[in-house]
C-alpha cells in the first residue's frame, strides 16, 4: 500500500466543528464511489468509519483497512458473523441476523451525520454519560434498533432525507445497494464518471507548503517520519520544526 500523506477523516473531523457542507458532498460522493468499487467485486467492508478513510496527498478519499472485509459476497449471499465497530454497526446485524453489503451503507449513514453534526446519530448524550459499561452499551444498542436519529431545525433537506435512507433499519430497503444513490437530490451536480476516475474535485484540497511560514501546515505525524534524516540534497532547503 503506498503512502498516504493526507491523515484520516478522524483527524480532520476533530479540526474543526463542522465540515465545509461542500467537503462534505464530495467526501460523501468519493466513499460512494469506493464502496460500490469493493461491493461490485464482492467484498463487504465491515468496518468503515473516519478511521479507516484516509486522505491522500491530493485531499481524496481512500478506504482502507480491510482486515474485517467479508470476500465472495456476490448477489444474495448473506453472512451472520459479527464483527467491526460498534459505533458503525448495522441493526441487522447487531442482531444477529443475515446481512450483506448494506451494513457498509449504514455505516456511510453514521459517517454523513458525524461529518455534518459532530455527533453521532444514536450514541446520544445521556448514554455517554452512563457509568456502567454493560448498561452504556444496552442502551446504545436499543437506540440503534428502535430510534430514529434528530436533526437540527435548520439541516438542508436533502442531505436529511439521506442520512434517513442511509440508516433505513430495514436493509431491503435501505439505500446505496442499487444505483439509486446516484440520483438523490443531495448528490445533484455530482460528475459521478469524474468522481470514479479521480478526475473531479478532492473534498479536502490541501494548502500549499511555500514558505518556512507555511510549515504548519505539515502535521507533526509526517514531521516524526523524518527525524535522523541525515540526507541533504543541494537544492533543498532544510526546514526544522519550531
Amino acid at each position: 500500500m503506498p503512502y498516504i500523506s493526507g491523515g484520516t477523516l478522524h483527524q480532520r473531523m476533530a479540526k474543526t466543528q463542522y465540515l465545509e457542507a461542500h467537503s462534505i458532498l464530495l467526501c460523501a460522493a468519493e466513499i460512494v464511489c469506493g464502496l460500490k468499487f469493493l461491493h461490485q467485486r464482492g467484498i463487504v467492508h465491515r468496518d468503515l468509519k473516519p478511521e479507516n478513510i484516509l486522505l491522500d496527498s491530493e485531499g481524496h478519499v481512500r478506504i482502507t483497512d480491510l482486515g474485517l472485509a467479508l470476500l465472495n459476497m456476490f448477489g444474495n449471499q448473506t453472512a451472520t458473523e459479527y464483527g467491526g465497530t460498534p459505533l458503525y454497526i448495522a441493526p441487522e446485524m447487531q442482531e444477529g441476523k443475515p446481512y450483506n453489503a448494506s451494513v457498509d451503507w449504514w455505516a456511510l449513514g453514521v459517517i454523513l451525520y458525524q461529518m455534518a453534526f459532530s455527533a453521532h446519530p444514536f450514541n446520544t448524550q445521556e448514554i455517554k454519560e452512563l457509568l456502567n459499561k454493560k448498561e452504556k452499551k444496552l442502551q446504545f444498542v436499543s437506540s440503534v434498533l428502535h430510534n430514529d436519529p434528530e436533526f437540527p431545525d435548520w439541516v438542508n433537506c436533502n442531505i436529511k432525507d439521506l442520512i434517513r435512507q442511509l440508516l433505513c433499519k430495514d436493509p431491503s430497503q435501505r439505500i446505496g445497494c442499487d444505483d439509486s444513490i446516484y440520483h438523490h437530490p443531495f448528490f445533484s451536480g455530482i460528475d459521478w464518471p469524474a468522481v470514479q476516475s479521480g478526475e473531479a474535485e478532492p473534498p479536502f484540497p490541501p494548502n500549499p507548503v511555500l514558505s518556512m511560514e507555511d510549515l504548519e501546515t505539515i502535521c507533526p505525524e509526517d514531521q516524526d517520519l523524518f527525524q535522523g534524516f541525515s540526507f541533504l540534497n543541494a537544492d533543498w532547503k532544510k526546514i526544522q520544526p519550531h
